[in-house]
């Protein structure tokens, strides 16, 4: 399950100084009980814009935290994260609101609704108050045919987060393990075997390891949204145009220069025993002290309406 701060729950909801300090010692509370279970909270890379009062933004609050609590809050939200927007899956152009009419695209609830809607597991903590006290938000998202709704889980007690957490099923614990739940939940992606051969040299990582999940669950999803003569359906196609296309594209083609220049390396047995040069992948986020990872994939689907996933691991385009 992937949990994102509702940064909501702090906009104009802090009238006094002490009332931010107060939400500040709750957000970090929840942060510590997700870090328990290894999980971390997204938040938004310009959270501190938001305005925790009518006459204070978060920035100048900040400054009056005490100087331990302050450092721990900054380095969350300007430099470990993670950041959701950096991963961001609904498009700014979507139209997403509340009962009230509030709209809430890029925000870390509009993305955990999107990813709720489309069967990624994802749920809000937010600073309890009267507003955000609820253990669930409902949201409208206005799609180009119709108006969906959306309940997305919203923890903001403590031992509700706690409880939740511990229930669920824990995140997977080496990359084996990562492989083996991919390989049962992605049921239009194909593992070649050994795909995964070369994440064993690299110490194991759950970031690194969410980020393959999270990739894997696109494309399968992106799978899933083709007919029976394999043409894209309009939500497929939505999200060939936000995941495939742009600068910022999830998914892309080698370049190419580097295609000519590493053919060999790029290409690979299929399951029917053909070999393809399979150009396609993902660039999952990596720590600065982990080395850049490439998801292959084989592209376009096969007659099944499967995508083959051929290799996990470094990237091989690199001298």
């Amino acid at each position: 399950m992937h949990l994102f701060f509702n940064e909501l729950s702090l906009q104009h909801q802090c009238p006094t100084q002490d009332a931010f300090n107060e939400a500040v010692q709750h957000i970090m509370r929840l942060r510590r009980i997700a870090l328990k279970y290894e999980r971390r909270i997204y938040c938004h890379r310009q959270i501190t814009a938001i305005e925790v009062s009518p006459s204070k933004s978060m920035q100048q609050a900040v400054q009056q935290l005490d100087m331990n609590i302050r450092r721990a809050f900054m380095q969350w939200i300007t430099a470990t994260g993670p950041f959701w927007d950096d991963d961001r899956q609904h498009s700014p152009d979507e139209y997403f609101e509340l009962d009230d009419g509030t709209i809430i695209t890029d925000t870390g609830l509009g993305e955990a609704a999107y990813r709720v809607h489309n069967d990624e597991p994802s749920s809000t903590v937010s600073f309890t108050n009267d507003t955000w006290g609820q253990d669930y938000v409902s949201v409208r998202w206005h799609t180009t045919d119709d108006i969906v709704t959306i309940k997305v889980d919203n923890y903001h007690a403590h031992e509700h987060l706690d409880v939740q957490l511990e229930r669920i099923d824990p995140p997977p614990t080496s990359w084996d393990d990562l492989h083996t739940r991919c390989s049962k939940r992605f049921e239009l992606l194909t593992f070649v075997e050994n795909c995964n051969d070369d994440m064993q040299r690299y110490p194991f990582s759950v970031a690194v390891a969410n980020q393959i999940y999270s990739l894997l669950n696109m494309l399968n999803r992106f799978a899933a949204e083709h007919d029976e003569q394999g043409k894209r359906t309009a939500t497929g196609q939505m999200y060939y145009q936000d995941w495939f296309t742009g600068n910022s594209a999830y998914f892309t083609d080698e370049s190419d220069s580097n295609t000519p220049k590493y053919a060999q390396q790029l290409t690979f047995t299929l399951p029917d025993g053909n070999t393809a040069l399979c150009g396609m992948h993902a660039k999952p986020n990596t720590p600065k002290n982990f080395p850049p990872i490439r998801i292959h994939f084989s592209w376009p689907l096969d007659s099944t309406g499967h995508l083959c996933i051929v290799y996990i691991g470094k990237k091989i385009t690199m001298d």
